[in-house]
């Protein structure tokens, strides 16, 4: 099986061998903040993190507060167009951000907190799922970035299973494998994971 103590093994020697890598406490995500939360699940996989998806969410930080609850991001969205007030030069993803929200205010989440507490309930991961570009990996990077324990799989950490000889793996194979190898390690799956895309990803820390 791709989970034994040979594949662990051969995933946490690739680990070790990537460059400069090393374990250490990330601040990312936890932004408490609705509109911040949904820009940095859009952009995640299209943009670079910390020279593109960063300043997106943090600009809704500092200058539209309001934003952290999800019916106020809805109304400024409709005022000025999701484009306009995300500052986003693509608007497909700029309209993901506004459907997302509108998601959340039909599921009845407004904050964080009440993000937070429903990210695992099955009826609402059933829902988010069939949301337009919405899979596993994004389920689980918003549950990381709400402040849960979680482990997205993404393409980069596909590919690290691959160099290490498993393949084949589907997406809850693969993240069972490195739920093992984070508990192997002593990291928690959080932490785990984002010092390994950071690493991977090739981002300064």
């Amino acid at each position: 099986m791709a989970d034994n103590a040979l594949a662990i093994e051969a995933v946490i020697k690739r680990i070790e061998a990537i460059p400069g890598f090393s374990w250490e406490d990330i601040a990312h995500g936890r932004y408490r903040h609705i509109g911040a939360t949904l820009t940095d699940l859009v952009l995640h996989s299209l943009l670079k993190y910390p020279s593109q998806v960063k300043p997106a969410a943090q600009r809704l930080l500092d200058e539209y507060p309001d934003a952290a609850h999800t019916t106020p991001l809805i109304e400024e969205m409709e005022a000025y167009s999701p484009k306009y007030f995300l500052n986003l030069t693509d608007a497909q993803a700029a309209r993901r951000v506004y459907a997302l929200a509108k998601f959340l205010r039909e599921e009845g989440i407004e904050t964080e907190i009440e993000l937070h507490d429903r990210v695992f309930d099955p009826h609402f991961v059933k829902a988010l799922k069939k949301q337009r570009g919405t899979g596993n990996h994004d389920v689980d990077y918003l549950a990381l970035l709400a402040g849960r324990e979680a482990m997205p799989v993404d393409d980069r950490m596909t590919r690290l299973l691959e160099e290490s000889n498993i393949a084949g793996l589907d997406y809850a194979e693969a993240q069972r494998l490195f739920m093992k190898i984070a508990e192997a390690l002593n990291q928690p799956p959080r932490r785990f994971y984002l010092n390994l895309w950071y690493s991977l990803a090739g981002y300064n820390k």
